[in-house]
């Protein structure tokens, strides 16, 4: 079997950290659900707020990009495992406007879109940015689930954690959801080329069959991009940091890890 071959089934094998929501559906709803309805119990009794982290999962499919905060969401069929963790999530953020109505507990909800940087990516990470730099960093094939047509906007960690804080300290953001994201809508095959180019990396770019890599349940989003004029508005806020630098500055955390040189 060719080098190239023999490395992207080394892939396929080791996927299970990327695959646990799809091959172990009951594990995510209960960890999504119990997990989040134990801090409401607990944060309704003290009167406390919620700061609760939603994903743009929530919207599914829905074509209509980008997506606003009320905008429709959009699923597939409940016998696709894809859609558990984002019907998880969406059931988490009804409890906290249920919570709220009825016990007066206060919240904040954020869907995160594709959030990126250091100490979110420990290369063990099921996050595509992740991926792609352990295999970069290790010379090993970029790996692409499909044809990488679809689309997705990344956020700097530092430019998210910065729109929580506001929001927590923010009247205005009491009771409201907020997408945290860049409006920069790219595909996945722009992404690996981008990071080819900023790291200087020689990683031949693969494609792999979603099928392969998750199995027969699951469905892929074609775009996922959001509207951030409500967090813009309400909460000041919006990402500052450009792909490009925020790929730098991921890239250099971790050669710097390994020992490597910066660039």
């Amino acid at each position: 079997m060719p080098m190239l071959a023999k490395a992207v089934a080394k892939y396929i094998r080791m996927s299970p950290r990327k695959v646990r929501y799809v091959m172990e559906p009951l594990v995510t709803l209960e960890i999504d659900l119990q997990g989040a309805l134990n801090v409401f119990r607990m944060a309704s009794r003290r009167k406390v707020k919620v700061i609760f982290a939603s994903t743009s999962e929530v919207y599914g499919k829905n074509a209509q990009v980008p997506w606003r905060e009320d905008d429709d969401r959009v699923l597939g069929s409940t016998r696709i495992n894809r859609w558990c963790y984002g019907t998880a999530k969406a059931a988490g953020e009804h409890y906290c406007y249920a919570y709220h109505q009825q016990e007066g507990m206060p919240f904040v909800i954020y869907r995160f879109f594709n959030v990126y940087g250091p100490r979110l990516d420990d290369l063990g990470s099921g996050r595509v940015l992740p991926i792609f730099l352990k295999q970069c960093l290790h010379d090993e094939p970029m790996t692409i689930h499909g044809d990488g047509a679809q689309t997705r906007s990344f956020v700097y960690v530092e430019d998210a954690a910065d729109c929580v804080v506001r929001g927590i300290f923010n009247d205005a953001a009491q009771g409201e959801v907020f997408n945290v994201g860049s409006a920069q809508e790219l595909s996945i095959k722009a992404l690996a080329e981008m990071l080819k180019e900023v790291g200087g990396f020689a990683s031949p770019i693969v494609y792999v069959p979603h099928r392969e890599v998750f199995g027969p349940s699951y469905e892929d989003i074609p775009r996922r991009v959001p509207d951030v004029s409500k967090t813009k508005r309400l909460l000041g806020w919006e990402a500052t940091t450009s792909l490009e630098e925020g790929l730098r500055r991921n890239i250099n955390m971790l050669r710097a890890k390994h020992g490597l040189p910066t660039i």
